[in-house]
């Protein structure tokens, strides 16, 4: 195993990307069967054995929906560690250069995605909307309150009490 064959396989069968509202961005390569999850173990082993933290895990049963094989993913996720998977690919990649090169340099200049730019919008489009539904709730509920019914331990049912407004 080499880094040449992992950028091979990264380039055709992998895909990274940045979670904003999440915070964090991950690199993964899927593959189905059991030649592909004996495949990605090795990987993960080579890529662990250069000090970067990974999982290999099922995404799905063979038999759900039109799967005929199992399927699994190797992820490496984290602010830290998909960079330098990254940045250690980056020389034999073809398909997938430019998209990596952006990951690298988005961490680079916001070396914390809870003050990146993108993070910032996001929370701010986020608020917006949830005050603006929240307006909405009390325009249309007035003076509801929500609660239980007396005597029930269980959080659910819960039921809507609506006072009169006059």
């Amino acid at each position: 195993m080499n880094w040449s064959y992992v950028a091979g396989l990264f380039d055709g069968e992998g895909t990274v990307g940045i979670g904003v509202g999440k915070g964090t961005i991950a690199a993964a390569i899927a593959q189905s069967g059991s030649k592909g999850l004996s495949l990605l173990e090795e990987v993960a082993t080579f890529v662990r054995g250069h000090g970067i933290r990974c999982v290999v895990y099922s995404t799905g049963l063979a038999g759900q929906g039109r799967r005929k094989l199992e399927s699994y993913r190797l992820s490496i996720h984290g602010f830290s560690q998909a960079p330098l998977f990254l940045k250690e690919i980056l020389p034999l990649l073809r398909i997938k250069r430019s998209i990596a090169q952006d990951v690298i340099r988005y961490t680079t200049l916001f070396p914390s995605i809870v003050t990146s730019p993108m993070a910032r919008q996001y929370r701010t489009e986020k608020q917006a909307k949830s005050l603006k539904s929240g307006a909405e709730w009390l325009e249309r509920f007035g003076g509801c309150k929500m609660g239980r019914p007396k005597g029930s331990k269980n959080k659910f049912p819960r039921r809507v009490k609506c006072l009169q407004i006059a």
